[in-house]
C-alpha cells in the first residue's frame, strides 16, 4: 500500500486545465520531487494534497484512507514553502511548540521534542530569540523543525529554499534528507531547479502543463527522458531535428580528440540513423572550434559539426582555440520521433 496517491486529479482555473488527470504514488518514508516549470501546477498539486483546495475532481488517498473530503486540520499533512510564515510574536521555541500545543500534549513532552530538533537543526540556545533577530537560513531551519514537531504523516515543501544563497541552500537540503531519514518521514518537494531535485530525491516526477511526463530514478529520469518535452525541460542544447524525428546528444555526451582528418560525414550518418536506424555512438567526425568558455570544472565548447551547431561539455580540460580543426566521438544518443 502506498502512503500517499492522488488518482486522476482534475483541476480548473478561469476554464484553464491546471492540472489534467493527474496520478501520482508516493512510498512511505520517500522523498520525490515535483519538477517543472512555473505554471505548470506544482503548488496547485501540494494546495490539494494539503486539502487547502477542494473544489477538484479526483480522489487524495493517505493511508489507504479516502480524504478527499477531509478539512487541511484533521490531515496532519505541513506544508514549508519559501516564505516559512513564522509567527513573529512568538520566539524559536514557542514556534516549534505551536503545533503541539495546538495537539495538546503535556508541557513535558513539548519540552522533549523541542530540545530534541533544536538539536537537530543545530540552535541550541536559540529557545528565547525572537524569530526577527535571526537569518534567513536559520528561519528555515525552525521552520522545518515546526512542521516535524508534529511528526506530519506528510512534508510538502514548495520552493522552500529558492530564497536562500546558494550555500545556505545546499546545508539546509542536506539537512533536511538527513531529519527526513532519522524520522522516516514522507516529503515532496516541489522545484523548478534540476539540480535541487536530483540532489534531493529517492525518485523525480517531470510535470509540463498539468500532466506528469515521466516518474523515475533521478539518473534515468536526466540520463534517459521518456518524452522530447521531457527531455528538452531537462536539458538545454544539442537538440536536432531531423526528418520527423529529435535526436539529442548531451554536451557531456561528446568527447574531444586532436584527430581531425575524419573521413565520417555527420549529416550523412544522422539521417542514416534515423531512417535505418544506424547508430552514431562510437563513431568519430571532424569539427572546428567556433567559442571557447572556461567554467572552472570544464571547457565548454561551441563546435561546427558539418551543418550542424553542437555544444560540448569537457570535463578533461582540453585546451583548444577557436579555429582548430578536431575530432569528436559521440558517446550517446537520445532518439524522439514524432
Amino acid at each position: 500500500m502506498y502512503k500517499l496517491e492522488l488518482q486522476n486529479i482534475q483541476k480548473k482555473f478561469s476554464n484553464k486545465n491546471v492540472l489534467d488527470g493527474l496520478n501520482l504514488q508516493v512510498k512511505k518514508g520517500e522523498r520525490i520531487s515535483i519538477l517543472g516549470p512555473s505554471g505548470c501546477g506544482k503548488s496547485t498539486t501540494l494546495s490539494i494534497i494539503a486539502g487547502l483546495i477542494d473544489d477538484f475532481e479526483g480522489k487524495v488517498i493517505l493511508d489507504g484512507e479516502d480524504i478527499t473530503s477531509k478539512a487541511a486540520n484533521k490531515r496532519n499533512i505541513v506544508i514549508v514553502n519559501q516564505e516559512n510564515l513564522l509567527f513573529p510574536h512568538m520566539n524559536v521555541y514557542e514556534n516549534i511548540a505551536f503545533g503541539l500545543r495546538v495537539r495538546k500534549k503535556s508541557k513535558d513532552e513539548i519540552d522533549k521534542k523541542v530540545k530534541e530538533l533544536l538539536s537537530d537543526i543545530g540552535l541550541e540556545g536559540y529557545e528565547k530569540k525572537k524569530v526577527s533577530m535571526i537569518s534567513g537560513g536559520e528561519k528555515q531551519r525552525v521552520a522545518l523543525a515546526r512542521a516535524l514537531a508534529v511528526e506530519p504523516e506528510v512534508l510538502l515543501l514548495d520552493e522552500a529554499y529558492s530564497s536562500l544563497d546558494t550555500n545556505l541552500r545546499e546545508r539546509m537540503r542536506e539537512l533536511t534528507i538527513g531529519l527526513q531519514k532519522k524520522h522516516n518521514t514522507t516529503m515532496i518537494l516541489v522545484t523548478h531547479d534540476k539540480e535541487e531535485a536530483i540532489l534531493f530525491s529517492d525518485r523525480i516526477a517531470i510535470m509540463l502543463n498539468g500532466k506528469l511526463e515521466q516518474i523515475d530514478y533521478p539518473e534515468e529520469v536526466y540520463t534517459n527522458p521518456k518524452t522530447k518535452a521531457a527531455a528538452k525541460f531537462m536539458v538545454d542544447d544539442n537538440f536536432i531535428e531531423i526528418d520527423g524525428a529529435t535526436i539529442l546528444i548531451k554536451p557531456e555526451d561528446i568527447d574531444i580528440y586532436k584527430e581531425a582528418d575524419v573521413q565520417n560525414d555527420f549529416e550523412n550518418d544522422l539521417n542514416k540513423f534515423v531512417k535505418e536506424n544506424i547508430n552514431l555512438e562510437g563513431k568519430v567526425f571532424s569539427a572546428e572550434v567556433k567559442k571557447v568558455v572556461y567554467s572552472g570544472t570544464k571547457m565548454k565548447y561551441i563546435l561546427n559539426v558539418g551543418e550542424r551547431t553542437l555544444k560540448v561539455d569537457d570535463f578533461d580540460m582540453n585546451r583548444y582555440e577557436a579555429g582548430d580543426k578536431i575530432g569528436i566521438v559521440v558517446k550517446k544518443t537520445n532518439i524522439y520521433r514524432d
